[in-house]
């Protein structure tokens, strides 16, 4: 159950993760800080160390999800590209007139989405 839903939902899953080990390295520097303020902080060095490493370690499980997201979006977009390449019957050679329409289409379509002068794609309606 967890991995499908960390494979279709992976930035809700590895966020809730990194921020439970962020939480934990916010309580243990917390920590080195009110000793720190009772003037016991040199010998609580190690909590600052601990804490910081686990700040750390929640960015880049979160940064992680963030990835895993796109790379989730990347493979719905292949597989919806792939479907609608098996309807249209472009995988065969027995439909060349679909398939040089299609491309027509596409190179109309590009043509379209040049950027003009400023960099930005001009919108045509």
């Amino acid at each position: 159950m967890l991995r499908i839903y960390t494979m279709y939902r992976p930035l809700t899953v590895f966020t809730i993760v990194g921020i439970f080990v962020g939480l934990i390295g916010f309580i243990a520097a917390g920590r080195f800080i009110v000793y720190a303020m009772l003037g016991q902080g040199s010998g609580h060095i190690q909590s600052i160390v601990f804490g910081g490493v686990l700040i750390m370690m929640g960015l880049q499980i979160f940064m992680t999800g963030v990835v895993a997201d796109l790379i989730g979006i990347n493979r719905r977009l292949t597989e919806d590209i792939i479907r609608r390449m098996k309807l249209l019957g472009l995988d065969s050679d027995k439909n060349k007139k679909t398939n040089e329409t299609t491309l027509d289409y596409v190179k109309q379509i590009k043509q379209l989405r040049k950027p003009n002068g400023n960099g930005r794609i001009r919108r045509v309606d």
